[in-house]
């Protein structure tokens, strides 16, 4: 708060750090599982990663993989958010993929939200 924070966000790991790879033992998890990541490629120009996982149609991503692909785009900020299940990405009014609730079938509620808007 001393220095003007108003607010913040705690995920991670980090990824990508100076347009360089993060610390390997940082990077370390080979699991693959759903994930959404947000790396900024300069200030005010950031980019959105999400995968899905943990279904029949997408068996999920590494943390290294999503590290790689970022370093493809040249992005110079990158850091996983959380994933699991509850990953949605929506564009334009549009939700680009559909999150079912495990028991139900029924598309997921969420109750959290990163936004941007120009």
């Amino acid at each position: 708060l001393d220095m003007g924070v108003i607010n913040t966000w705690a995920f991670g790991p980090i990824l990508i750090r100076d347009g360089q790879l993060a610390d390997a033992p940082v990077i370390g998890s080979e699991s693959r599982q759903p994930r959404q990541a947000l790396a900024m490629l300069a200030p005010n120009d950031y980019l959105f990663l999400t995968v899905m996982g943990r279904r029949t149609d997408s068996d999920g991503a590494t943390l290294g993989w999503l590290a790689q692909r970022y370093l493809g785009y040249g992005v110079q900020e990158a850091i996983n958010l959380d994933g699991g299940n509850s990953v949605m990405l929506v564009f334009d009014g549009e939700m680009l993929n559909k999150v079912k609730n495990i028991r139900s079938g029924a598309i997921r509620d969420m109750v959290s939200m990163i936004a941007f808007s120009d």
